[in-house]
This record gives structure tokens, sequence and C-alpha cells, in this order.
């Protein structure tokens, strides 16, 4: 917890990395959702 503290800049790294990494995965499930209602559609 200490090092943390004296890299501010890693930790907004890792909290931005975790935010894209969420949004990914919304974006995945977004277009798996769009492939399977295609697929049904056909």
């Amino acid at each position: 917890a200490h090092s943390a503290e004296h890299l501010p800049m890693s930790n907004f790294y890792f909290k931005d990395l975790s935010m894209t990494f969420s949004f990914l995965r919304k974006v995945v499930m977004v277009l798996a959702y769009a492939g399977l209602t295609y697929s049904e559609a056909r």
C-alpha cells in the first residue's frame, strides 16, 4: 500500500486500465448479443 502512495501515476494507470477492460467487456457482450439476435433472425 505504501508503494501506491509514492506512485500516483501507476495507480491512475491501473484504474484507467480497469475502466477500459470493463468497457471492452460491455462492447463484447453487446456484439455477442447482436450476433445471436442476427443469427436467430435469419
